[in-house]
C-alpha cells in the first residue's frame, strides 16, 4: 500500500559521530527521500516536547521539528547512553539523570508516536546482540554452527580444547567501554590461567579452517555479500587482502532468512566462514553492523546504496518483511 502523500520516508536515530549515519542520510536524499537524523548523544541544546493531547517531537541534527508518525521507516541504527553536554556536570548523579532523561524521553517518544517499518526495535536489537540468542537461533534455523561452549569453567575450557584437539578460539562474549576484544587462537597454556578464566563468561568455539570469509548483509527479503580471502583469524586487521562481491548457496540465505525473521530483525550483518570441504559456518550476526567500507574496498560493490534503496522502499511500503511464522520454502526473494 502506497503510503500517503503527507509522510516523509526515513527517520535515522544514531550517534552524532556516527559516519554509517551519515553517509545514509546523504544517499537517502540523492536518491530524492526525505530524511532527518536525530543524534541520540547530542539533544540538549534541541528541543524536546510531548503532551498527553497526543503531540510530540523532538530536534534533528539539522534544527528540523521530527514528529516520527510522519516516517515511514525509522532506521534504529545506535542508541546512547549518555549526553555529550552532560559531561559538564561535576555530580556523576546529575550527569546519569540527565542521560536517563533523554533516553527514555527519545524510546518512549518513537515508541508511542511511530508506526511505521523499524529497522530494528531497540530491544529487539538489543536482544539479537546476544551471543547465546543468536548462535542458538541459528542452530535452531539449520546453519552449520562450530561447535561452542560459553563458560567460565576452566574445566569446561579443557574439556573443548581436547575435543578440537587445540583448535580452539576464544572471544569476549561482550565488548563494554568502546573495547573490543579481539578473536584470538588460545594456546596451550592459556589452559592454566584458570583464575583469568574464572573471571567472566567467554565464547570459547572450535576454529574453522580454511581462507574464505563471508560477510552477508540481510536486507528484508534478500542478501548481498561479500568475499574476504585472507589466512588470518581476523580479516579486518589487513585490508589489502583479495575482496568480491559474492553470492550464497540458496540453501544457507534460506536458513539465514529463518534466523533473521525469528530474531525479529529487519536488518543485520552476519559473519559466515567457509570451509576447504566447501561448508559454509554460521560465525555471529550483528543487528546494526558495519557495511559502508566496502564500496571503497570493492568497486561496484555499491553495499551504501543496497541499503539506502531499502530504506526507501521499506519506507514506502514497497517492501514487506516476510511473516516470521513462515515455515516453508516459499519466502520471497529465497530460491
Amino acid at each position: 500500500m502506497a503510503r500517503a502523500c503527507s509522510r516523509r520516508d526515513v527517520l535515522v536515530v544514531s550517534r552524532s559521530g556516527d559516519l554509517h549515519a551519515r553517509l545514509l542520510l546523504a544517499e537517502i536524499r540523492d536518491l530524492g527521500g526525505q530524511a532527518e537524523l536525530v543524534a541520540a548523544d547530542d539533544l540538549v541544546d534541541g528541543r524536546a516536547c510531548w503532551s498527553t493531547t497526543g503531540l510530540g517531537s523532538i530536534s534533528s541534527v539539522d534544527a528540523a521539528d521530527v514528529r516520527p508518525e510522519q516516517y515511514g521507516a525509522l532506521w534504529w541504527r545506535r542508541g546512547a547512553t549518555s549526553q555529550a553536554a552532560s559531561s559538564d556536570l561535576d555530580d556523576p548523579v546529575h550527569r546519569a539523570m540527565v542521560d536517563a532523561a533523554w533516553r527514555d524521553f527519545l524510546i518512549g517518544l518513537c515508541g508511542i508516536r511511530f508506526t511505521g517499518t523499524w529497522v530494528s526495535r531497540p530491544e529487539v536489537t538489543a536482544r539479537a546482540e546476544n551471543k547465546l540468542v543468536q548462535l542458538d537461533a541459528a542452530r535452531k534455523a539449520g546453519l552449520l554452527v562450530p561447535t561452542t561452549v560459553i563458560t567460565q569453567d576452566p574445566a569446561e575450557v579443557r574439556g573443548l580444547w581436547e575435543v578440537t584437539s587445540g583448535r580452539l578460539v576464544v572471544k569476549a562474549l561482550r565488548s563494554a567501554g568502546g573495547f573490543t576484544y579481539p578473536t584470538r587462537r588460545l594456546a596451550q597454556e592459556d589452559l592454566d590461567r584458570t583464575a583469568a578464566i574464572k573471571l567472566a563468561p567467554a565464547i570459547y568455539q572450535e576454529e574453522v579452517p580454511g581462507v574464505s570469509h563471508l560477510r552477508t548483509h540481510w536486507l528484508g527479503t534478500r542478501f548481498l555479500t561479500v568475499r574476504v580471502r585472507s589466512k588470518a583469524l581476523d580479516w579486518r586487521r589487513d585490508l589489502g587482502v583479495p575482496m568480491e562481491v559474492a553470492a550464497l548457496p540458496s540453501e544457507i540465505e534460506y536458513q539465514l532468512t529463518k534466523m533473521f525473521l525469528q530474531l525479529g530483525l529487519a536488518f543485520g550483518v552476519c559473519d559466515l566462514k567457509e570451509s576447504p570441504d566447501g561448508k559454509v559456518h554460521f560465525l555471529e550476526v550483528n543487528p546494526q553492523g558495519q557495511f559502508a567500507f566496502w564500496d571503497a574496498l570493492i568497486p561496484g560493490a555499491n553495499v551504501c546504496s543496497a541499503v539506502a534503496n531499502y530504506l526507501l522502499a521499506l519506507s514506502r511500503g514497497d517492501v514487506v518483511l516476510p511473516n516470521p511464522e513462515i515455515s516453508s520454502r516459499d519466502l520471497p526473494g529465497v530460491c
